[in-house]
């Protein structure tokens, strides 16, 4: 019997109706039934169905087809539950960098610690009001901590492109500034 997840990706890029879904390894992607809610968010959702035992890994593109593109995966276990999206990759040529990525930025700080530090996200993105990446995971994907990630546990916007985040474990060492990273 086949199960039904409503799924759902943050790019960050809002007003894509190019984002498409695949479950076979990407050789079949569906932009059917793909919708960007909230409208202007950059989220996008779909209700997928999984064949009975399916298990492996639902990608996501966003179908720009040029060198913008972003892809996303993320593993769908055999009883139907879904685990954190822990791929992601911004080059075309295939899934190869550390996280999925919600939003990507950099470390702008001039004296950043290990357990805290402030980013400035990409021009696609803003950095939201609230505790939006409060429960998120922070993943440093260049410089000497990539891979390594850390639950988010304070959040603070700073400007529309910047914004202190802290960590729930100081990582090994301080991060450099324009290290990268991945929200996830």
């Amino acid at each position: 019997m086949s199960f039904i997840l409503p799924r759902s990706v943050n790019f960050g890029r809002k007003g894509l109706t190019t984002v498409a879904w695949s479950i076979n390894g990407g050789s079949s992607w569906f932009t059917s039934g793909v919708s960007e809610s909230p409208v202007n968010s950059g989220i996008y959702k779909a209700s997928i169905t999984f064949p009975d035992g399916f298990s492996g890994k639902l990608d996501w593109k966003t179908g720009e087809g040029d060198a913008t593109e972003r892809y996303a995966a993320e593993d769908i276990t055999p009883n139907g539950g879904a685990s954190i999206l822990d791929e992601i990759a911004s080059d075309v040529s295939g899934f190869g960098v550390a996280s999925a990525s919600i939003v990507s930025g950099v470390i702008q700080d001039a004296a950043p610690e290990a357990r805290s530090f402030v980013i400035a996200l990409d021009d696609n993105a803003d950095v939201p009001a609230g505790n939006n990446f409060v429960g998120l995971w922070l993943c440093f994907t260049s410089g000497d901590l990539a891979p390594a990630k850390q639950a988010i546990t304070d959040y603070r916007r700073l400007t529309t492109k910047t914004a202190y985040i802290k960590v729930a474990v100081a990582f090994p060492s301080a991060p450099a500034n324009g290290d990268q990273i991945s929200i996830i």
